[in-house]
C-alpha cells in the first residue's frame, strides 16, 4: 500500500471536511469517515480485496457531497467522476 498516497488523500478530504463551505460539518470526518478506515482495511484482508482501494474508495465516497451539497444525494455519481480527477492528478493507474 502506498502510504504517502493514502496520507495525502486522507489530508484533501480531512481539510474539505473542515472547509467553512462543508454545510454537513467536520463530524463526517470524524465519525463517519475515519473510523471506517481500519475497519475496511481489515475486512479488504479478510475479502482478499485490495487494501489500498478499499481505503482510497473509503476516504472519497463522499467528497462530492461534502464538497457541494447539490451534489449530496448523488454523491455516489459524483464522487465517482471526483475520485477519477483526483487519482489522476496522483497518476493513479485508471484500472
Amino acid at each position: 500500500m502506498d502510504g504517502a498516497l493514502i496520507t495525502a488523500i486522507s489530508a484533501l478530504v480531512e481539510h474539505a471536511c473542515a472547509s467553512e463551505e462543508n454545510r454537513i460539518g467536520y463530524e463526517i470526518w470524524k465519525y463517519h469517515i475515519k473510523p471506517m478506515i481500519p475497519i475496511a482495511q481489515e475486512l479488504a484482508v479478510v475479502h482478499e480485496a485490495d487494501e489500498e482501494i478499499v481505503t482510497l474508495a473509503v476516504l472519497l465516497h463522499d467528497l462530492a457531497g461534502i464538497e457541494d451539497v447539490s451534489k449530496r444525494k448523488l454523491h455516489h455519481s459524483f464522487g465517482a467522476d471526483r475520485a477519477r480527477e483526483i487519482l489522476r492528478g496522483y497518476q493513479y493507474p485508471a484500472d
